[in-house]
């Protein structure tokens, strides 16, 4: 009897130790978690397609260079599903996130997303780049003289 109260106790002791170790890791990694998140809006690689794709459709115009990284990591680790979730949500950016109305959706290249700093992302899937604004602005300007009728 001796022997089964003593190998209770020890199995108290080390659930107890288990717990103790799972709340560490727990609160490690929410704040690796948090950590994460503050390094993926500053323009930091995405892990899984799925943290990348998340990022993709919850953008509300932060920082292109991070929707680009987003993109970047869900079409490189994303399955075929994914590809096709993925299009569509690039498809959408301009309409969840309002572009500047001098701005067309299409100048040679479509326009996918204006963000706040004024940086654009441009080009067909899988070239996607970032440019600034002013360039986009430049570039219509050049083309709407070249096609003004000249008297």
């Amino acid at each position: 009897m001796r022997f089964r109260f003593s190998q209770q106790t020890r199995t108290r002791q080390g659930l107890r130790e288990q717990s103790a170790h799972s709340a560490r890791s727990l609160t490690s990694s929410s704040a690796s978690s948090a950590t994460q998140r503050a390094e993926t809006q500053r323009g930091a690689e995405f892990h899984s397609p799925a943290e990348a794709f998340s990022y993709i459709v919850r953008w509300q115009g932060s920082s292109v260079d991070s929707l680009l990284n987003a993109i970047q990591c869900a079409r490189r680790l994303g399955g075929r599903i994914m590809q096709e979730y993925l299009r569509n949500s690039i498809a959408d950016l301009s309409r969840r996130v309002p572009m500047p109305e001098d701005i067309p959706l299409y100048i040679n290249v479509p326009i996918l997303a204006v963000d706040v700093h004024g940086r654009v992302l441009v080009g067909f899937e899988g070239q996607e780049c970032v440019r600034e604004i002013s360039t986009i602005r430049a570039e219509l300007a050049s083309i709407r003289e070249k096609s003004a009728p000249s008297n």
